[in-house]
């Protein structure tokens, strides 16, 4: 049967698998009941509803209607449901899913009194599918955050409370069954709780509490057979660490600004491990390292086996991805390394994309938006075609609005052959004017194109 990987948008409740009260704390095994611990936590989850405008001019009717009949102005209404958490009751700050409120032409919030009222949109950040959106009112209760330190283990009993179905403050438990899920395909960065405790369309944005109340994840996504999206088994929240540092940045700046290393990197197998004669198959291994990028200048090289950002051990090339995508642009991390067997310590202030292709513009600003290979083709009409081949290039570049496309194959540039890649930079370096003139060789034909700096 073919998975199908769902996000919540939705909200119902499913029956939840029954707690040993031996594993409750104290105070909880005296009613045989988590009653008392939901009592701070339902106050914290509301409601949230997408509205959209729907233009009933557009509607196609069922013979025999009069359009008469329907609202001759498009009106606002609910798109779809989810969660949401109440992370500073001063504020009225509330953490939910991207997905929950995108496109969305007005949030209402509905909290656990019943009390309805717009909410703001601070920020969002489709990567992590996290967002922030903002209410005003008195009298808000915050969800209750772990004290740091605090790490959820597998086996820990946990709580998931929402709106699925729109089925308003809906609780049901289970177990964490598993913590660091990755390459799901569910979002850009991916480090997902896994657990069992029913989770489904419309619990997305909702908050998944230990036994102690706690914020332990924002839940996001099940993972079901069903096209229908039912809840099966395994549900998965964004854990509270990553959530936190998305909003905290969403809250100060009003968007994540992601830093980019420049490297490129692969989990180290039993096989490629015994291979290069590595003691053990911890951390990732660099494949490859951006000219101009954080870690070139930071020194990393192909080949080193990258065991720690800031502190945080590293397990895969996942885990580096997440690392490096929750610190800011201009943000300093601390990456301690394998180097020819020796651990380093090294530390790289992240750039922006755009910071990288500046620096690459400042160097040779005719290279801007293209990747370039050395090639070597035979063409029945010309024979061996020695030159430089333009593998990618940037649509927005000063070389695609020069009129030239990816397959290009540069022979010449200002009247010098350029066999290989050494040749064809040495040769722009050299140039004094404002343009440089190439010849190219795409398809059959051939042509000159005039670039400018």
């Amino acid at each position: 049967m073919k998975k199908t990987l769902a996000c919540a948008l939705l909200s119902c409740s499913l029956v939840a698998p029954a707690l040993s009260y031996a594993e409750l704390p104290q105070e909880l095994v005296t009613k045989n009941s988590i009653a008392p611990m939901l009592k701070s936590v339902m106050p914290a989850v509301v409601n949230i509803s997408n509205l959209q405008h729907v233009d009933f001019s557009k509607i196609k009717l069922p013979p025999g209607v009069p359009k008469s009949k329907l609202p001759k102005n498009p009106i606002l209404v609910p798109k779809s449901t989810g969660s949401g958490v109440i992370i500073d009751a001063k504020k009225g700050y509330i953490l939910t899913n991207y997905h929950v409120i995108a496109d969305a032409k007005k949030i209402r919030v509905t909290l656990k009194d019943g009390r309805q009222l717009t909410a703001k949109v601070i920020g969002d950040d489709k990567g992590t599918d996290i967002a922030v959106i903002e209410i005003k009112a008195k009298d808000l209760e915050q969800i209750k955050i772990p004290k740091k330190g605090y790490t959820p283990n597998v086996g820990d009993f946990v709580v998931a409370v929402g709106s699925p179905y729109g089925l308003s403050q809906t609780v049901t438990s289970g177990i964490i069954s598993a913590l660091d899920r990755n390459n799901l395909g569910i979002e850009g960065f991916e480090n997902f709780i896994q657990t069992d405790a029913p989770i489904n369309p419309g619990n997305s944005g909702g908050a998944l509490v230990n036994l102690k109340g706690q914020l332990v994840g924002i839940n996001t996504a099940i993972l079901s057979p069903d096209p229908a999206a039912t809840f099966t088994g395994i549900g998965f929240a964004i854990p509270w660490p990553m959530a936190k540092s998305i909003s905290q940045q969403i809250i100060k700046y009003g968007e994540v600004k992601r830093g980019q290393l420049g490297v490129y990197a692969q989990n180290i197998t039993p096989e490629l491990s015994e291979a290069m004669g590595l003691k053990d198959n911890e951390g990732a291994i660099v494949t490859d390292v951006m000219p101009n990028s954080a870690a070139a200048i930071a020194g990393i090289k192909i080949g080193d086996i990258i065991t720690e950002i800031d502190k945080k051990d590293i397990h895969s090339a996942a885990d580096l991805r997440n690392s490096i995508g929750l610190i800011r642009v201009g943000d300093k991390a601390t990456i301690q390394l394998l180097k020819d067997g020796k651990r380093k310590t090294v530390t790289a202030e992240l750039i922006s994309p755009k910071a990288r292709e500046k620096v690459i513009a400042d160097n040779d600003p005719y290279l801007v938006g293209m990747t370039l290979q050395q090639v070597e083709n035979f063409s029945p009409k010309r024979g061996l075609i020695r030159g430089v081949k333009i593998t990618e290039l940037n649509t927005s570049s000063a070389a695609w609005n020069a009129g030239l496309r990816q397959g290009d194959i540069i022979r010449d540039v200002n009247g010098h052959e350029v066999n290989n890649l050494k040749q064809f930079i040495n040769t722009i370096k050299k140039n004094d004017k404002e343009a440089i003139t190439l010849n190219v060789a795409r398809g059959q034909g051939a042509l000159y194109v005039v670039l400018h700096s």
